[in-house]
């Protein structure tokens, strides 16, 4: 008796075979690789073979003939948004609950540093920042400053909506990318006034807590500035670039789904039950253009980039 969920599954799409087909090559790429490790390994711990090249196989190119027919075509899908309020509530909830891991990572961070150096100025100085950048942070997830945030997200995502209506796009998935984009932006930029308020305050020697509805972080910093200070700032500015990432993501409840070939690629199918004429076939090739890991800078500033081979 037939599997009747066989019936029920959705039809393959040519960019779903595409995909197929470019990551089992890309897996037979690695699994290659490791195979050639395990053998340098066994060429290093035998006296024989240590003097002679490892073998290694590499794919330079696939060609690929396919023959299919091409049996409907799926209507793209229009993104679905998520309300604001939405947006707003979540992200304010994801902010106070990174908050309270931040801060926990950091003290932990500190006690390390301690430990290694001792109570020495650095350690002290590094001290003294994190505790009024806490009581900054406490500041942010208070209910009240919640509910200012809240406002200011508002505004902003409204801003944003207006100016993304009036570029216009007449294409969805690059429209889907500026939302996100826009979204995140007018997130992380709101927090990051903040962030130069506390730093304009702190220096100032005023409150610490103090919310600011306008300025930039650009250029916020001295040249005169303490290293402690200066590496604090930085965390939290990635630290708020990650959650305006958080908010671009939920703008969008469902991305935009282009349109979709449908198509057969079953051997028996294309065989047997197609004529001539409703074959199609498609010819493409996959050329390697492999990466690598390549590390740039020294000591604790040492950065890994993926570079061509």
């Amino acid at each position: 008796m037939p599997d009747q969920s066989d019936s029920k599954k959705t039809p393959p799409t040519l960019s779903d075979v595409l995909a197929a087909i470019v990551m089992s090559v890309s897996r037979a790429r690695s699994s290659a690789d490791i195979g050639s490790m395990h053998v340098a390994r066994l060429y290093r711990s035998h006296e024989f073979l240590r003097g002679l090249p490892v073998p290694r196989l590499r794919i330079h190119k696939a060609a690929v003939s396919l023959p299919m027919i091409v049996t409907g075509v799926r209507p793209g899908v229009p993104a679905e948004r998520n309300p604001n309020s939405l947006v707003v509530e979540t992200t304010l909830r994801y902010l106070r609950d990174r908050i309270g891991s931040l801060l926990a990572g950091r003290v932990e961070d500190l006690l390390k540093i301690r430990e290694a150096v001792g109570a020495d100025d650095s350690a002290d100085d590094e001290h003294r920042a994190f505790e009024d950048a806490k009581v900054f942070l406490d500041a942010l997830r208070a209910p009240a400053t919640a509910a200012l945030l809240s406002g200011f997200l508002t505004t902003a995502y409204q801003d944003a909506e207006e100016e993304l209506a009036a570029r216009g796009s007449s294409d969805e998935l690059a429209a889907d990318i500026d939302v996100r984009a826009a979204f995140s932006e007018a997130t992380s930029g709101i927090l990051e006034r903040q962030l130069r308020s506390w730093y304009q305050n702190r220096k100032r020697g005023l409150s610490v807590n103090s919310l600011a509805a306008d300025s930039s972080l650009k250029d916020a910093l001295d040249d005169e500035d303490e290293p402690p200070l200066k590496k604090l700032v930085d965390l939290l500015r990635s630290f708020f670039i990650e959650i305006g990432e958080f908010a671009g993501d939920l703008s969008l409840k469902t991305p935009t789904s282009p349109p979709e070939v449908e198509i057969t690629v079953d051997t028996a199918n294309v065989r047997n039950v197609a004529n001539p004429n409703s074959v199609t076939r498609l010819e493409f090739s996959l050329v390697e253009e492999g990466l690598e890991w390549v590390a740039e800078g020294q000591g604790d500033d040492v950065k890994w980039k993926l570079l061509p081979e």
